[in-house]
């Protein structure tokens, strides 16, 4: 039998488009409001711990 096996990938591309932007959009604004807390964290940490002069 010389039969062609069909490629699921081919198949699933356009249907998983707009799934793999939206899990990529989720996954950006994820790390940048970690980056973010972190960034504020610190920030107000050294702001609560430098003494005033």
């Amino acid at each position: 039998m010389d039969k062609v096996s069909e490629n699921p990938f081919k198949n699933r591309e356009r249907e998983n488009t707009s799934l793999l932007v939206a899990t990529a959009l989720f996954v950006a604004l994820y790390l940048i409001s970690n980056i973010m807390a972190v960034k504020v964290i610190g920030f107000s940490i050294f702001f609560i711990l430098m003494p005033e002069q």
